[in-house]
Protein backbone atom coordinates (compact mmCIF):
# COMPACT_ATOMS: atom_id res chain seq x y z
CA UNK A 1 0.00 0.00 0.00
CA UNK A 2 1.30 3.41 -0.92
CA UNK A 3 2.44 5.79 1.77
CA UNK A 4 0.63 8.94 0.64
CA UNK A 5 2.40 11.09 3.22
CA UNK A 6 5.78 10.08 1.82
CA UNK A 7 4.54 10.74 -1.71
CA UNK A 8 3.28 14.19 -0.68
CA UNK A 9 6.62 14.94 1.00
CA UNK A 10 8.49 13.79 -2.10
CA UNK A 11 6.28 15.98 -4.30
CA UNK A 12 6.76 19.05 -2.09
CA UNK A 13 10.54 18.66 -2.12
CA UNK A 14 10.77 17.45 -5.73
CA UNK A 15 12.76 20.47 -6.95
CA UNK A 16 15.39 20.13 -4.22
CA UNK A 17 15.54 16.35 -4.58
CA UNK A 18 15.79 16.64 -8.35
CA UNK A 19 18.70 19.08 -8.07
CA UNK A 20 20.53 16.85 -5.59
CA UNK A 21 19.81 13.74 -7.66
CA UNK A 22 21.09 15.44 -10.82
CA UNK A 23 24.27 16.52 -9.00
CA UNK A 24 25.05 13.01 -7.72
CA UNK A 25 24.00 11.42 -11.02
CA UNK A 26 26.49 13.62 -12.89
CA UNK A 27 29.21 12.67 -10.40
CA UNK A 28 28.30 9.01 -10.90
CA UNK A 29 28.57 9.31 -14.68
CA UNK A 30 31.90 11.13 -14.45
CA UNK A 31 33.27 8.51 -12.06
CA UNK A 32 32.03 5.74 -14.36
CA UNK A 33 33.73 7.35 -17.36
CA UNK A 34 36.99 7.80 -15.47
CA UNK A 35 36.99 4.18 -14.30
CA UNK A 36 35.80 2.69 -17.59
CA UNK A 37 39.24 1.21 -18.29
CA UNK A 38 39.16 -0.68 -14.98
CA UNK A 39 35.77 -2.31 -15.49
Amino acid sequence: MLNFYAIKLLFLHWKRLRKEFSFFFVLFLQDKDENKKYF
